[in-house]
């Protein structure tokens, strides 16, 4: 069992493809800077899942002093929905994570206005 869980953490994480027709989310900014390894590692995770995610905004924090200021060495920073998400490396079981809650978020939603619309349509009739 050991062994089995060793090679699931040494295996890479798969792309995202949830049967989604929508983003999950409604905007996903990258904040970076020039020469960033970390940043361009960042993107690649959020790549990865692009079937999830609405585009993702690439935004240079250099010239900017506020997000300097707020953002300065933590680059890169990932903002979901404007919410940080991540500050420094992006960790892609994480990022998994987050998409799955979502994912399980919008489902409860779409119940729910399913369960009214019936509750509504039970009403309308006689």
């Amino acid at each position: 069992m050991f062994l089995f869980a060793a090679i699931l953490l040494k295996s890479p994480p798969q792309a995202y493809e949830p049967e989604l027709t929508t983003p999950l989310f409604r905007t996903c900014e990258l904040l970076t800077r020039p020469g960033c390894v970390l940043c361009d590692d960042a993107m690649a995770v959020l790549i990865g899942f692009q079937n999830a995610l609405p585009a993702i905004t690439a935004i240079d924090i250099t010239g900017d002093p506020q997000l300097e200021r707020q953002f300065g060495e933590s680059i890169p920073v990932v903002r979901l929905d404007g919410r940080v998400r991540f500050r420094g490396a992006v960790d892609p079981l994480l990022m998994q994570r987050i998409v799955d809650a979502g994912h399980t978020r919008l489902l409860h939603i779409r119940q729910e206005a399913e369960e009214r619309h019936d509750a509504s349509s039970d009403l309308i009739r006689f």
